[in-house]
């Protein structure tokens, strides 16, 4: 085994590792673990002669009966029933049980918003028949007219009378289903299915392959067409 003896001021140490002024010198106890640790030196804190003379003058006036003043006293604290500890528990469970009862409102809530939505989602589609049925019957009142006035027996007023009816009962078709498609929208939104619904697979997005085709009402894949140039135009 290598000797890593060494001697500094006179002394002579096992190896050369000091251990400098610190707060750790200030315990026993860390002392001694430094030492079992293979310190070879420890250098404590620096004592001066009148800091030992003032503590010591401050000890002896305490017990000769030199100092203005003395007193002694001591605190005592011992726990009854142990009443803290009920305490938290009661507190505790108070708060346990404002928190079932939350969860319990926003499951409350959830339903309610469920059935609200499902509600207004069957309203709407009435709504659509509705205005289905009377698109239908317009057109069929402005055929009606049409053929009148081929006959002779109306006049370009009451068609375009029926035609501006027509025009109104399309309006209202339009306005039905956009209100169908925004409640169902809706209840998608907070059923956490609108990607389900769509078929969007958000594990293909993130991969970048994606396999299956969305299906979104409305949009069309894009046709295969050859991309612009982004080379600038060549000088003549």
């Amino acid at each position: 085994m290598i000797d890593l003896s060494t001697q500094y001021l006179g002394l002579r140490l096992e190896n050369p590792v000091v251990v400098s002024p610190s707060p750790l010198c200030q315990e026993l106890d860390n002392i001694r673990r430094m030492e079992d640790a293979g310190a070879g030196a420890i250098v404590l804190h620096s004592l001066f002669e009148e800091q030992i003379e003032i503590e010591t003058r401050a000890l002896d006036n305490a017990f000769n009966s030199s100092a203005p003043d003395k007193g002694i006293g001591f605190n005592l604290s011992i726990p009854i029933g142990n009443k803290f500890a009920q305490s938290v528990q009661a507190r505790s469970l108070m708060e346990y049980r404002q928190a079932e009862l939350r969860l319990e409102q926003l499951y409350t809530q959830i339903r309610m918003q469920v059935v609200n939505a499902q509600f207004a989602l069957i309203n709407d589609r009435a709504q659509v028949l509705a205005s289905i049925a009377a698109r239908d019957y317009q057109q069929q009142s402005v055929d009606a007219e049409n053929k009148k006035l081929h006959l002779g027996a109306s006049t370009t007023a009451n068609v375009l009378l029926q035609e501006r009816g027509l025009a109104t009962a399309e309006n209202n078709l339009i306005a039905a289903n956009a209100a169908y498609a925004k409640d169902r929208a809706g209840l998608y939104q907070t059923l956490a299915s609108t990607l389900q619904h769509y078929g969007i697979n958000l594990n293909e997005a993130a991969s970048g392959q994606v396999n299956t085709t969305p299906v979104v009402p409305g949009v069309a894949p894009a046709k295969d067409t050859a991309e612009p140039s982004t080379a600038p135009p060549a000088g003549k």
